[in-house]
């Protein structure tokens, strides 16, 4: 019998979560088997809840309900680590799970966690806070901040998403930073800074196409400051993923980044929102998940 405890956070995808893991009692009470324990999440940054449901049931298996950010909330609770970890896509953004899982449907990613198969995947740290996609400094950090403090009513969460990225690719302002690698030192304007794992976030932005979240590396993305009209036409090509070759982009493959400006920079993590001068990050390895 494998011990699963089966963490759903209500009110991610504008509800959407909250029928899914009814869905996933039907499907548990079908499977006897195995020991299903449910939580479903009461607010926000429920680490502490969390972190008592783990040291209660000792499970096998830790299996998320939600989107990116309830990833990253149940990432950040350390007992997490030594489980084996399932996703079951249920956000506004679940870019993590694409990667894991592929093109597979909600019924069948609950179905896929009584799977067998087991692989690791990196995971980085930013400010002594885990993340698995990346960390996005700069325009996508102001994005994050607006689409969270948005309040306009009737609007989902996805569309509040693409208001803030208009607003942003008009009027955010540039601002000079210092990066720092093992073998690169860098001062300059910069429009953003993507420190990735997986290839894509926000919902799908393929930001960094060339990622792998098993090489024990992470992926710094710099793009150059730039006008309002040369962001309007560039957006889409960072959509897609075919931004790399631009002559204001540049690339690079390190382990640890340090990322410091004289002014407060907006980021976010898999999506949640942070901001500060500066910025330390590197990668780890040793996430399982079931695959």
């Amino acid at each position: 019998m494998i011990k699963i405890l089966v963490i759903c956070n209500p009110f991610a995808g504008g509800g959407t979560a909250k029928k899914v893991g009814a869905d996933y009692e039907t499907f548990a009470k079908q499977h006897k088997q195995h020991n299903f324990i449910f939580y479903y999440t009461e607010k926000p940054n429920d680490l502490t809840a969390i972190q008592e449901q783990i040291q209660l049931a000792q499970p096998d298996v830790v299996s998320i309900v939600g989107g990116d950010g309830t990833v990253n909330e149940v990432l950040n609770v350390t007992d997490v680590h030594n489980r084996t970890i399932h996703l079951v896509p249920a956000g506004s953004g679940n870019d993590f799970y694409r990667l894991v899982y592929g093109p597979i449907s909600i019924a069948e990613s609950i179905q896929a966690v009584m799977r067998t198969g087991r692989d690791d995947y990196d995971f980085g740290i930013c400010n002594n806070r885990y993340f698995l996609n990346g960390v996005g400094i700069g325009f996508d950090g102001s994005v994050a901040r607006e689409t969270m403090r948005m309040k306009v009513p009737f609007v989902s969460s996805k569309w509040k998403y693409w208001i803030a990225i208009f607003k942003n690719v008009l009027f955010y302002r540039s601002v000079e930073v210092e990066v720092k690698t093992s073998n690169e030192q860098i001062k300059k304007r910069l429009f953003m800074i993507a420190i990735a794992n997986g290839t894509e976030y926000g919902g799908g932005f393929r930001i960094s196409p060339e990622s792998d979240a098993q090489d024990g590396l992470l992926n710094l993305i710099l793009i150059d400051a730039l006008s309002p009209l040369k962001r309007l036409f560039n957006i889409p090509k960072v959509e897609s993923g075919e931004h790399l070759s631009a002559p204001f982009v540049s690339q690079y493959k390190v382990k640890k980044v340090q990322v410091s400006s004289q002014s407060l920079m907006y980021a976010h993590l898999d999506g949640e929102q942070m901001s500060a001068n500066v910025f330390d990050i590197e990668i780890r390895s040793g996430i399982t998940f079931v695959v």
